[in-house]
């Protein structure tokens, strides 16, 4: 099986500790980092949540990079759970504002079961966001919450 970079998206040389394009060492202890979902190769994970894994992949055709949503296999079967999951999909695939990201793909695989894709963003997280900070001046709060407010 091929290695793929987490930072560039190139393809390495099976049994290499490193990109020898750019120099980024391989994480190669989650067995879902390197596998194709869909039209995306997963490259490195990058958060979890209660019943997903959330990776950032690249469009294995078209190129550039993705935030691929996997709902863990344990919720696979509860209806409820691929309901909700189904319903972000749906959800994201109607709203249009730049504030938002956009839906990709959604889908199903015999390997992962189902995924959602949407686009990548870089940057930081509310919460290392406000970690790095600290308490925030009421005007900056009213304009976050204005943002969010108009997004949805």
């Amino acid at each position: 099986m091929s290695t793929w970079c987490s930072a560039c998206g190139v393809e390495g040389i099976d049994g290499m500790a490193f990109c020898t394009f750019c120099g980024k060492l391989f994480d190669a202890r989650d067995p879902l980092v390197n596998q194709r979902v869909g039209k995306f190769r997963l490259l490195e994970r990058v958060g979890e949540g209660e019943s997903s894994v959330v990776y950032r992949g690249c469009h294995v055709e078209e190129g550039g990079f993705f935030a691929v949503k996997i709902l863990l296999p344990e919720y696979a079967k509860a209806q409820d759970r691929v309901a909700r999951f189904s319903q972000e999909a749906c959800v994201l695939s109607q709203l249009e504002h730049s504030s938002i990201v956009a839906l990709a793909d959604f889908g199903w695989t015999k390997d992962v079961g189902y995924y959602l894709a949407m686009e990548w963003v870089e940057g930081e997280t509310v919460r290392d966001f406000l970690q790095r900070m600290g308490p925030l001046p009421k005007e900056t709060i009213l304009y976050m919450f204005t943002q969010l407010c108009n997004a949805l």
